[in-house]
Order: structure tokens, then sequence, then C-alpha cells
């Protein structure tokens, strides 16, 4: 099954991207696996995020158990109509090694599908900023 368009805006993104690592990862099994700083960089990282249509279900719970079906009836990544979902349901664990594995292969795949050139790095080096320069360019900027 596939989720159109419709689907997506119909929803809002807030009801269908699910954040495997939640924006709100205050429980024992995520602060374990990633630091504060790791939540920081990871949170919001297309390896991070996936499609689906039971977002508000999932919430902060652990990853195993929003990838097991303890009720049929109950959402889970190892019941969802989407395969991404699926697919999240045969790993062990969700880690930073995963998490980047699965991001490596979104780019793979896009790239691969819309014959993009190569993607820029993950998590670019910030630029060096000339504080001076930047101050003028606001003054000028404003007046």
């Amino acid at each position: 099954m596939q989720m159109t368009w419709d689907d997506v805006e119909s929803k809002g993104l807030e009801n269908t991207i699910e954040h495997i690592l939640p924006q709100t990862a205050n429980k024992k099994y995520w602060i374990s696996r990633f630091g504060k700083m790791a939540r920081r960089t990871y949170t919001h990282d297309i390896g991070n995020l996936c499609l689906t249509y039971h977002n508000s279900s999932y919430g902060n719970k652990p990853f195993p158990e929003k990838k097991e079906q303890d009720a049929p009836e109950r959402p889970s990544y190892a019941n969802s109509n989407l395969f991404q979902e699926r697919r999240l349901s045969f790993l062990e664990d969700w880690n930073i090694e995963e998490l980047e594995r699965r991001r490596t292969e979104i780019m793979n795949w896009a790239i691969e599908r819309w014959s993009v050139g190569q993607a820029p790095p993950a998590h670019p080096e910030p630029e060096e900023v000339d504080e001076q320069e930047t101050d003028e360019t606001l003054v000028a900027t404003l007046y």
C-alpha cells in the first residue's frame, strides 16, 4: 500500500511523519542509546524519519514497543500497511549505526530514483564566519 500526497496533505506532516527516535526522547531506552548531542543531531535526520498512518500511537515509546505487535488492533511497525515501517520491524535495535545505515539507503535510493548527482555530506562542517563581515553585512542589510 502506498501513501498518497492527498493522505499527507489532509492529515498534515505532524500526523504522517514518524520520528523513530522521538522528538521527546526522555525514556531510559532512548537516553541509553542517544546522548544529548546525538539526540540533537539525529532527531530530524532523514534516516530517523518514516511515513506513517499512526504517528500519534507511537509517541516516545521505546523502539521494541513501536515495532512489535502486542495486539492485532494496535498499530505497530510490524503490522503497518507501509513497507518502510514493516522493514523497521526486522531490526533488533534502533541506534546511531542503524539510523546512519538507513540514511545511506535512503540517499542511495533517491540518487538512483531521480538520477541526481552525489549527495552532500549528511552533517556538513559549519563554515567559518568572519564576525566583522557578518556585522557589516547585517548593518548594510538594515539600511
